[in-house]
């Protein structure tokens, strides 16, 4: 009797400890908002709020969420009062009309890789690509195209693409973006190339990060069911599409979780041998 009473109270704190929170995000006027980057504040437990605004997340009951989307204030919110979720729209003040000097004479690709690539499954961590200010970069100052290179085994899947500023710890800053980008990369290993003309994103001349953010939907779910020699079946679900990585020398990668942007270290205790990390494979064609 005793084991019973033991073995009850063992499952309900486990169940207590891990339950899945369910929700939904929607605006002021309880409409959803789809594509929104949830996170266990501090930990690398995350997730995205689906087309119709709902989400599932497993976690602590007693932790807090963070919600972050473009164009609305950032919230957080202790799990377990987070079935619904509203948002608020940011409120820009209007700039100047800026014209840009434009002549688009020539194109100039950025950040071609001198490495194998490899895709694989990072988790719901984002990784983001740094990109310099350069001489090659002074003459062409207009991003008029990014490239994405991924794993796909889905018809289509869905990711939404980010442009940041450096901030004043070197990390990715504000947005330079005051709409999702949001695209959709085929069936297969492929390089695809967007059109961000029509952004009007101009090179900073401190440089600038550009990251590609999965989307942990339905839409971009697969699943796939193995029989073990047993009998036993497993079934191994991947969110579409993976990310391709290139292999290069540096101490350290720019990764997104827990609501902040963190520095990696990969240090080495071999002296002997350079660092080398894992960074997205992502090009910029650049114009003037």
């Amino acid at each position: 009797m005793k084991g019973k009473i033991l073995l009850i109270l063992f499952l309900f704190v486990k169940i207590s400890l891990f339950s899945q929170v369910k929700g939904k995000v929607v605006d002021v006027n309880n409409n959803p908002i789809a594509y929104v980057n949830i996170w266990v504040q501090n930990e690398t437990i995350g997730t995205t709020s689906d087309e119709d605004g709902s989400f599932y997340l497993p976690v602590k009951e007693d932790k807090v969420l963070i919600f972050s989307a473009i164009g609305f204030e950032k919230v957080f919110i202790k799990s377990s009062e987070a079935a619904l979720v509203k948002m608020k729209s940011m409120t820009y003040e209007l700039n100047e009309v800026v014209v840009l000097n434009k002549k688009e004479t020539k194109e100039v690709e950025i950040g071609m890789p001198t490495s194998f690539s490899q895709a694989f499954e990072n988790g719901p961590k984002t990784d983001a690509r740094f990109f310099p200010y350069n001489a090659k970069v002074k003459k062409n100052r207009y991003i008029k195209k990014v490239s994405i290179f991924t794993e796909n085994n889905l018809e289509t899947a869905t990711v939404k693409i980010h442009f940041y500023a450096v901030n004043s710890e070197g990390l990715p800053g504000e947005e330079l973006l005051s709409k999702d980008l949001i695209v959709q990369v085929k069936k297969g290993s492929r390089k695809t190339y967007f059109d961000v003309s029509n952004r009007n994103i101009v090179f900073p001349r401190e440089g600038l990060f550009v990251s590609v953010e999965r989307l942990f939907i339905d839409k971009n779910k697969f699943s796939k069911t193995s029989t073990a020699a047993d009998g036993t079946t497993k079934t191994h679900m991947v969110y579409y599409p993976l990310l391709f990585y290139n292999y290069i020398e540096r101490d350290f990668t720019y990764t997104f979780y827990g609501g902040n942007w963190h520095k990696e270290f990969k240090k080495s205790a071999d002296t002997t041998i350079k660092n080398r990390v894992f960074e997205p494979s992502i090009t910029l064609i650049l114009t003037n």
